[in-house]
C-alpha cells in the first residue's frame, strides 16, 4: 500500500505495481475536492469505481483506460 502527495496537492492512497497505480485506489484532486475509488491497472482508471464530487453528485460504473465507460449511476 503506498501514499503519495503530489505538488498539485492531489493525493493517492493504495497499491502499486512495480511502481505504477494498479490495484485498489483512492485518488482525491486538491482543488476540486473529487475523490475516485476504485480500481487502477497500469496507471489508469481501469474497472469499477466510484466518483465522490465535491458538489454532492456521485458518480458509480466503469472506467476503461482513463475514461468513463458502460452503465452507471449518477
Amino acid at each position: 500500500m503506498a501514499f503519495e502527495t503530489y505538488s498539485s496537492g492531489d493525493t493517492y492512497s493504495g497499491d502499486l505495481l512495480n511502481g505504477v497505480r494498479h490495484g485498489q485506489v483512492t485518488y482525491t484532486w486538491a482543488t476540486s475536492g473529487n475523490v475516485y475509488t476504485g480500481t487502477f491497472v497500469d496507471g489508469n482508471q481501469h474497472g469499477q469505481g466510484i466518483y465522490n464530487y465535491a458538489n454532492v453528485n456521485v458518480y458509480t460504473g466503469a472506467c476503461l483506460d482513463g475514461a468513463r465507460h458502460g452503465q452507471v449511476t449518477f
